[in-house]
């Protein structure tokens, strides 16, 4: 795609609220039991700036910070005009100047901008730099999306005292972005304002028509601006950035006097396949596990046991039910000639492992279409086992054909039935799986599949 920087921009009216930019694009959620952190504003910093011009004044913290995205942040505070030096050193920002000041610390990010004072801030999350020129691949191609489990941008405006304009920019590389210009209104301190923001917005499928203009941008956003040769890939992210009280693109300007705090910036992972692998019914499909449809969560089978029937030496498993098949689903990214072992562990031991009666290997790409993602099929096998028609609790998969670099899913057929006429476990079990590349693991279901014993006896 070869094309000039595309800036669009949308009049419209004050006092519509930046909480709705949730409705903005499709972000379907199952149960969150985690985020990924791009900020939690835990690493203190402060920075001030009371000259005018918008040179402005910049800090950055150490490098290798956990809760910070690519493990250091820059920021900036800039005065544009209405600065006044009353106190002490022009570059300070002491207690009686007029000027401009962000400080970050304590799970908050605050931009304080005094009476007739119009200033503005920048965050950037761009690598290990340390330094506030953007570095637009910095992060060198980081997955955000935690393949596949974080589909949005989650923060919180925690309070301002009158509105503003301001900027989120994902950049892939110094030519692949899409920058927003959003507009808050007024949040009143106890009724915080929370943004979501849709990954969608800033990638291919929905930033062409708003950058092509055959689109209209949502009521949400006053301009974007869209790079030449291409869109943001949040699965592939060079640098993230932040400013707070840009100009207005209707030509009002900046804010004046403007306070406001930003609560900690993170990306929900659902926790529908525990980002991999995951044991489901037979009516899950590779799209449902794929896009963590919650169809593919399977609480257990039914393990039923008693007496065999002509026999009175003992309890035994007497059938396996509800379901009495299942698929593992796993996913990686491979290519080449690889063998791809699927192995199984029982805590009742390897009487108890289920037999695998055979498979289906399918691409994963983005839909364009729908969005999210699809699988497309690639081969698949039924069998009774790698030897002589006997089936296997644990096997090794080659395929047929070369494969290209890519994302590839698996469904493996269980088959719970297999172990019938066991001897009783007298407990319930858990079979875990887990998968291998080259006797490397890659992908696993940690919770397992409950079997669940029931006497039939009682």
């Amino acid at each position: 795609m070869n094309r000039q920087i595309q800036s669009r921009q949308k009049a419209r009216s004050a006092g519509l609220l930046v909480s709705s930019l949730a409705l903005l694009g499709a972000h379907s959620t199952t149960v969150v039991a985690e985020n990924l952190a791009i900020d939690l504003f835990e690493s203190f910093q402060v920075v001030s700036d009371v000259a005018n011009g918008g040179a402005g004044q910049s800090a950055s913290t150490w490098t290798g910070i956990d809760s910070i995205l690519g493990g250091q942040r820059d920021i900036n505070a800039s005065t544009w005009a209405g600065g006044v030096n009353n106190v002490g050193d022009s570059a300070v920002c002491d207690t009686g100047d007029a000027c401009t000041s962000l400080t970050a610390g304590g799970g908050v990010i605050s931009l304080n901008i005094d009476t007739s004072v119009f200033g503005s801030a920048t965050i950037q999350w761009d690598g290990g730099d340390q330094d506030i020129l953007l570095v637009h691949d910095g992060l060198g191609g980081l997955d955000v999306t935690d393949g596949g489990r974080g589909s949005a941008l989650d923060f919180t405006i925690i309070e301002s005292d009158h509105g503003f304009a301001f900027t989120i920019e994902a950049y892939t590389n110094a030519t692949s972005y899409v920058k927003y210009t959003l507009e808050s209104t007024e949040v009143l301190a106890g009724s915080p304002e929370i943004v979501e923001l849709p990954f969608a917005l800033f990638e291919e499928t929905l930033a062409t028509g708003y950058c092509d203009g055959t689109v209209l941008l949502p009521d949400q956003v006053l301009e974007i601006e869209c790079g030449p040769d291409g869109y943001a890939d949040f699965g592939n992210l060079g640098a993230l950035q932040v400013q707070i009280n840009v100009p207005h693109p209707n030509g009002s300007g900046r804010a004046e006097a403007l306070d406001v705090e930003v609560g900690d910036i993170e990306v929900p992972l659902e926790d529908c396949c525990d980002g991999g692998g995951s044991v489901a019914p037979t009516g899950a499909t590779c799209d449902d596990f794929v896009n963590n449809d919650p169809i593919v969560l399977l609480d257990g089978i039914d393990m039923t046991v008693g007496e065999p029937k002509g026999r009175s030496n003992g309890l035994v498993i007497t059938n396996m039910s509800d379901p009495g098949a299942a698929f593992y689903f796993t996913r990686f990214t491979t290519s080449g000639d690889p063998t791809v072992g699927i192995l199984q562990n029982s805590s009742g031991g390897p009487s108890y492992e289920m037999d695998l009666t055979g498979w289906n290997l399918y691409s994963v790409e983005e839909d364009t279409v729908n969005g999210g993602l699809i699988c497309s099929s690639i081969e698949n096998l039924s069998f009774k086992g790698p030897n002589a028609g006997e089936v296997d609790t644990n096997i090794d998969i080659q395929f047929s054909e070369t494969l290209p670099l890519g994302d590839y899913a698996m469904r493996i057929r269980i088959n719970p039935k297999s172990i019938i006429g066991e001897v009783d476990p007298t407990n319930s079990l858990i079979n875990n799986f887990t998968t291998t590349i080259q006797n490397v693991e890659v992908d696993s279901d940690p919770d397992g599949i409950l079997l669940e014993r029931i006497d039939s006896t009682l």
